[in-house]
């Protein structure tokens, strides 16, 4: 249970990161906050995930990690072509490089952890930050939309779950989250995206009722995953938060968990629906 001093710090991190969020995402002049928010968090997050590894006993190599994660964070911030183009070189030269910092650093000792969890960290932190920003390419509205559904999900899981909350979920992971608490957070999260459909003007947001509608299940359930997801590595690790960064929050990865997973399949939901403006598969300029 939160003290009301670390609650009231709690919620003046989350106004400000949130206020930070929405005028970057409102105003062209103010863009680059949010490139330096993405970058604190997705970086700090990193740092988190390697930090976790250690706590296991993985010689996984930071530097690896920070350098992919910068690149694939960056790369998100181009046009839509440029990044399908990049992406694979990217994710070959990050491989590549978790090997050979093996090789330099530790020869064999463990090198099928090691490499693994070095190429896997940015994959699983910055690329998701990274479609984030791409999903900003046709409307910048669709990143706050996200963002909404997510904090709607959270808020909506955390009250319903603590007022009906009786059927554990995975109580071997999350031992607090129950299956009242998800469909509540499902519930809630539609009922935002449907929200933000009927107060936001057309010209801003283009997406259809039945896009919305859809989103609004998927981004809720993959928010509820990605958080799963990320108690299942501090349970491995042995670890109740990922890391401190953000004063009565934990760590940065402990607010980019359900983030990085909404993201995620929104991008996918949206590139598979035609919605991101990219060419047909045919026509992409692969050659």
């Amino acid at each position: 249970m939160l003290t009301p001093p670390r609650k009231a710090s709690r919620a003046r991190v989350a106004i400000v990161a949130a206020f930070v969020t929405v005028l970057a995402i409102g105003y062209s002049e103010l863009f680059f906050l949010l490139v330096a928010l993405a970058l604190f968090g997705g970086l700090m997050a990193t740092y988190e995930y390697h930090r976790m590894s250690r706590a296991k006993g993985i010689e996984s190599s930071l530097l690896v990690g920070i350098v992919g994660s910068t690149a694939l964070i960056l790369a998100g911030l181009s046009d839509s072509e440029t990044f399908i183009r990049a992406l694979p070189g990217i994710l070959a030269v990050l491989v590549i490089a978790a090997f050979l910092t093996q090789m330099i650093a530790r020869a064999s000792d463990d090198a099928f952890r090691a490499v693994s969890v070095t190429a896997f960290g940015p994959i699983y932190v910055a690329l998701p930050l990274a479609l984030g920003f791409q999903l900003m390419k046709p409307e910048r509205l669709v990143v706050l939309f996200v963002i909404l559904m997510v904090w709607a999900t959270d808020t909506g899981a955390y009250y319903i779950g603590c007022k009906f909350g009786r059927h554990k979920l995975m109580p071997s992971l999350s031992p607090k989250k129950t299956w009242e608490g998800a469909l509540g957070g499902v519930a809630a999260c539609v009922l935002a995206a449907l929200a933000f459909k009927r107060l936001v003007p057309a010209v801003s947001f283009s997406l259809g009722w039945g896009d919305v509608l859809v989103l609004g299940c998927l981004v809720s359930i993959f928010a509820e995953l990605g958080d799963l997801a990320e108690s299942a590595l501090k349970r491995d690790a042995g670890v109740k938060d990922s890391g401190s960064a953000m004063r009565g929050h934990g760590g940065a990865l402990d607010r980019l968990d359900s983030l990085l997973f909404a993201f995620a399949v929104t991008y996918v939901y949206l590139l598979a629906t035609g919605h991101l403006g990219l060419p047909a598969p045919e026509t992409l300029p692969y050659q």
